[in-house]
């Protein structure tokens, strides 16, 4: 299973009619190659070789990158790399998940209270603030997730909740998307139930998203509070193996995202101490230019 990343349009905001030409961009560039790849799939037509890009293709990112993520072969993603409009291609892999304990250093709290000079009080608990995280899913009946007390959704949210597995989302929780096609293409063979949804049977995403964003629980070791999810901040607590910064899929997707006005946060790793411990140390410098 491969990743292909090429150039983009959008000068603007892209309407839903912009974002379905770029779906069928990217059917009809990989249907351009099926076509002139070698037997037996060359000769089709053109639209079988079309409709057989759509089957390929699972994913397409349509509005702040350009790309697709489809099943390959290996000398189809070969082909496909060395077309002077495609900016690289990728093979998938499987991350490994991160956590961290990070709010005693930064100085968020001492000895579990919250002093003055926090940068919690400065930004106000993150007030306003819309936080998105890729992880494991999450348990919306946690009480971190209460929207009790919360004011309405922001007008700048465009996502969505997926409601099956009964996950309900509020105006705390205001969104939540699973993406379990390319770990099932890695893997080989159909994923269980579980892996089909945004509720979390690990542990590990409610864990991560309650303490970016969740509320103050009486009697919970938890600090923090961010009201809203999924625009502002995105938080990663995920890694692959050290690669090249034009390899790695982690800083890629950080830079196109800062390049767009979010902040991103991932984990330096779980790993060490030892030489080349630490994954995801791209630095982005792009609020300089803003």
């Amino acid at each position: 299973m491969w990743f292909t990343w090429g150039r983009h349009s959008h000068v603007s905001e892209p309407s839903s009619l912009d974002l379905d030409r770029v779906t069928d961009s990217h059917h009809e560039l990989l249907g351009s190659f099926f076509f002139r790849l070698p037997a037996p799939v060359s000769g089709l037509p053109r639209l079988i070789c079309k409709e057989k890009a759509k089957e390929a293709v699972f994913y397409s990112y349509t509005r702040y990158f350009n790309g697709f993520a489809a099943i390959l072969e290996d000398e189809e993603a070969a082909e496909i790399s060395r077309h002077p409009k495609v900016l690289s291609v990728f093979r998938n892999q499987i991350s490994k998940l991160h956590t961290t304990n990070s709010w005693d250093f930064l100085g968020l709290e001492r000895d579990g209270e919250i002093p003055a000079d926090s940068t919690w009080l400065k930004a106000k608990f993150g007030e306003g603030v819309i936080i998105g995280t890729l992880d494991f899913g999450v348990w919306p009946e946690s009480e971190s997730f209460n929207d009790e007390g919360m004011g309405p959704v922001p007008s700048r949210w465009k996502g969505y909740c997926d409601t099956n597995d009964g996950v309900k989302c509020n105006r705390k929780l205001i969104g939540a998307r699973y993406f379990s096609k390319g770990y099932e293409a890695e893997v080989g063979h159909p994923l269980n139930s579980s892996y089909h949804t945004t509720r979390d049977y690990n542990g590990h995403g409610t864990h991560t998203l309650s303490t970016s964003g969740g509320r103050f629980v009486s009697g919970a070791n938890l600090l923090g509070s961010a009201y809203g999810t999924a625009k502002d901040i995105l938080s990663v607590s995920l890694g692959f193996v050290p690669n090249e910064y034009f390899k790695d899929r982690t800083a890629i997707g950080a830079f196109h995202a800062v390049e767009n006005g979010i902040l991103v946060v991932a984990a330096a790793g779980n790993e060490g101490p030892a030489p080349g411990a630490v994954v995801n140390v791209a630095s982005m410098d792009s609020y300089r230019w803003r």
